[in-house]
């Protein structure tokens, strides 16, 4: 015969009405007061854990931020340094270069000090 395991005989007042002890962090004192009960080590840890995490994201976002601000801006320089290389090229039908378009040019950068 197989054995059989004995378990906790059923108490009175077990079933789904029974009442559970809380575990809460705050508990009563002898005179009253009411005190709370510090974090155990798990709490501790995965609080430390959890913020190590979020400084981490906060980073990971901050350098995404700005290497998409570099691109952007890399972008923009790019394509105004095109812009400019395309007017100077310009000439006229004998292959002479096309002043109109240098002088727009040197207009260009000067208005745009200011």
């Amino acid at each position: 015969m197989g054995k059989v395991k004995k378990g906790k005989p059923a108490a009175a007042g077990t079933g789904s009405n029974s009442v559970k002890p809380s575990t809460s962090a705050v508990s009563a004192d002898s005179d009253g007061k009411v005190k709370k009960s510090r974090p155990n080590n798990f709490q501790r840890a995965k609080a430390i854990f959890d913020k190590i995490q979020q400084d981490k994201k906060e980073a990971k976002d901050k350098k995404q931020q700005d290497r998409d601000k570099r691109e952007k801006a890399m972008d923009k320089y790019n394509d105004n340094k095109r812009k400019m290389n395309k007017a100077l090229k310009k000439t006229n039908r004998k292959g002479q270069p096309n002043l109109g378009a240098q002088v727009a040019v040197i207009l260009e950068k000067l208005q745009g000090k200011k």
